[in-house]
C-alpha cells in the first residue's frame, strides 16, 4: 500500500504526507468473503484508490488503529450488534483524534427500520445494499467521500516508527539512528512517570507540557503512533478530561514504549537494511519483522 507518510516533518511543520496524486482515496474494506474480497480490492485498485481488505469486525478495529482512512466499507456476515460494536469503538477513539471522522458504509441484505436507527446511532454513516457494480460502488464513494472529506495534511500517522524517514534524518547513519531511538525511549519512560504524576496531581498545566514535549519529540524519531496520543495529551484541559481520558493515554504511551524495546532488542533497522543484501538471513529477517507487526499490522498478511 502507498505510504501516508514518506518523509519526516520539519520542526516548523506537522505533518508532510506522501504524493496522493495518483490516489482518488485510501479505502479500508471488511469482507469475510475471501473471493468478494478480492475482487473489491482489484476494482478498487484498478481504479486509483490505495486499498486494504480485513476478514474480520476485530481485524477493522486493529486495522484503524495503524492506518488512516478516507472510508470504510463493512461487508461481514457476522451479526450486525457486532459490526456496530467495532463501529462505537472507532468512534470513541475518534472522539479525541485530530481529523475527522471516517465515513463508515455498512452493505446490508435487508436493512430493516430497526437496523437502520441502530446502525446510525452507533456511528455508521449508510447503511445499504451491497453495490452490484463497480458503477452502483462508485456512486456510492462519490456520495461518501464528498462529504466529509479529509485533508492529508491534517492526517497524523499511526505507524508505531517510520523507520526509514529517522534513518534519512540521520544521513543515512544507521548507529545515529539507534541512539536517537534509544534516547527517545528514555524520554517516553520519563513521560508516562510525568503524565502519572499530573494526573495524581490534577495538574492539568503539567500535563499539556508533557504532551507538547513529547509530541515535538515524537516527530523527531517519526513516531506517528506517540505523536498522535501525545496530541491527545496536550489537548486535555480539564479536571474532567484527566480522569476520564489520562489513563487511558498511559496506558496507550506504555504499549508505544514497548514496541520501541522490541525494536531496540530486535534491532529490525539492520534486519530491515539487511533485506537488499542477497547474502542475508532473510527468513530471519521476516520472522523478525512479524514478530514485532503482529499486533500492528498482520492483519493485512491474512486479508484477502
Amino acid at each position: 500500500m502507498p505510504a501516508r507518510i514518506d518523509q519526516l516533518p520539519p520542526d516548523d511543520i506537522e505533518i508532510v504526507t506522501g504524493d496522493r496524486r495518483l490516489e482518488k482515496a485510501y479505502l479500508m474494506v471488511a469482507d469475510d468473503n475471501t473471493t468478494d474480497g478480492a475482487v473489491y480490492r482489484e476494482a478498487l485498485l484498478q481504479n486509483n484508490y490505495a486499498c486494504d481488505v480485513v476478514r474480520t469486525a476485530e481485524d477493522v478495529l486493529r486495522a484503524f488503529l495503524v492506518r488512516d482512512y478516507d472510508a470504510i466499507l463493512l461487508n461481514l456476515r457476522s451479526p450486525l450488534p457486532v459490526a456496530l460494536t467495532t463501529v462505537r469503538a472507532i468512534r470513541e477513539k475518534e472522539r479525541h483524534y485530530p481529523e475527522p471522522r471516517v465515513p463508515i458504509v455498512i452493505f446490508s441484505a435487508g436493512g430493516s427500520a430497526t437496523e437502520r436507527e441502530q446502525a446510525l446511532e452507533a456511528g455508521v454513516d449508510e447503511i445499504v445494499r451491497k453495490p452490484s457494480d463497480y458503477e452502483a460502488l462508485q456512486a456510492l464513494l462519490d456520495n461518501v467521500l464528498s462529504s466529509e472529506p479529509r485533508t492529508p495534511a491534517a492526517l497524523i500517522p499511526r505507524e508505531p516508527l517510520n523507520y526509514h524517514a529517522l534513518v534519512a534524518s540521520c544521513q543515512r547513519d544507521e548507529d545515529a539512528a539507534q541512539k536517537k531511538i534509544a534516547d527517545f525511549a528514555a524520554l517516553l519512560h520519563d513521560a508516562i512517570r510525568d503524565v502519572r504524576t499530573a494526573v495524581e496531581a490534577k495538574d492539568v498545566e503539567l500535563l499539556k507540557r508533557v504532551g507538547e514535549n513529547l509530541r515535538q519529540e515524537a516527530i523527531h524519531v517519526a513516531s506517528g503512533r506517540v505523536q498522535r496520543t501525545a496530541v491527545l495529551l496536550a489537548r486535555l484541559n480539564s479536571s474532567a478530561g484527566l480522569r476520564d481520558q489520562a489513563r487511558e493515554l498511559v496506558q496507550e504511551l506504555k504499549e508505544e514504549e514497548q514496541d520501541l524495546a522490541v525494536w531496540r532488542a530486535l534491532n529490525l533497522g539492520q534486519a530491515i537494511a539487511s533485506l537488499k543484501s542477497r547474502t542475508s538471513p532473510a527468513k530471519t529477517t521476516i520472522l523478525k519483522l512479524s514478530n514485532f507487526l503482529k499486533n500492528r499490522l498482520d492483519i493485512f498478511s491474512r486479508a484477502p
